[in-house]
């Protein structure tokens, strides 16, 4: 099992940022001040929102699991990295994936998922054709993959069966709020990968070390 699953489940089930729905209530403030990251071996906090999407929760999932694995003072985001995990215009289209390799804790981002390995985490960053996307964490699991993200409409409101938040559309409940503490719901139905590839255009990931 990856050293990350422990975390990142935690995260997503018993942090703030688990409880709070999905929104965009702060797409247009500058980046790096928009959303500040929580952390828990620091005295930085994360600001009050009442909303999280995709990009924030991935990015800030990473260096928070990163900091709970390594107990280490991470220097926080960058407003540069911010720009990168929001995948604002002209920035490089790897996203989360290229973030994850250039922090040093995922391999090099390749296109499309080549080969899974069961148990390992994926940070993935989808382009679909004629704009819009999704970042997200994926987990292979039972011969597919699962995935661990934030999804919900823009003004607010579930889609996917019940997501508003974190959690996952692949797990039953959908919300991670709903789940047991630091573990997964007891149903989950993982995608294929042929599924997961032929949802986007390009789709960039990376292996979490």
């Amino acid at each position: 099992m990856s050293r990350w699953t422990s975390p990142l489940l935690t995260l997503a089930t018993d942090g703030p940022i688990s409880r709070r729905g999905y929104g965009r209530d702060y797409a247009g403030l500058p980046a790096g001040v928009a959303y500040a990251i929580a952390d828990p071996f620091g005295d930085q906090h994360a600001p009050d929102k009442p909303h999280v999407h995709c990009s924030a929760w991935a990015f800030e999932a990473l260096v928070m699991g990163h900091r709970m694995l390594e107990r280490d003072t991470w220097p926080p985001p960058t407003g540069d990295e911010w720009r990168l995990a929001f995948q604002w215009d002209g920035t490089d289209p790897r996203g989360i994936a290229l973030l994850a390799y250039e922090r040093g804790i995922a391999e090099a981002p390749v296109e499309g998922l080549p080969s899974v390995l069961e148990g390992q985490w994926y940070a993935c960053q989808g382009h679909r054709k004629g704009g819009g996307g999704h970042t997200f964490l994926a987990l292979a699991h039972a011969g597919g993959l699962v995935y661990l993200e934030a999804n919900g409409k823009a003004a607010g409101g579930a889609v996917l069966g019940g997501l508003d938040g974190v959690g996952s559309r692949h797990a039953e409940p959908r919300n991670s709020r709903d789940w047991p503490k630091g573990n997964w719901p007891p149903t989950l139905k993982p995608a294929t990968v042929e599924e997961v590839r032929g949802t986007y255009a390009t789709l960039w990931t990376a292996r979490l070390a």
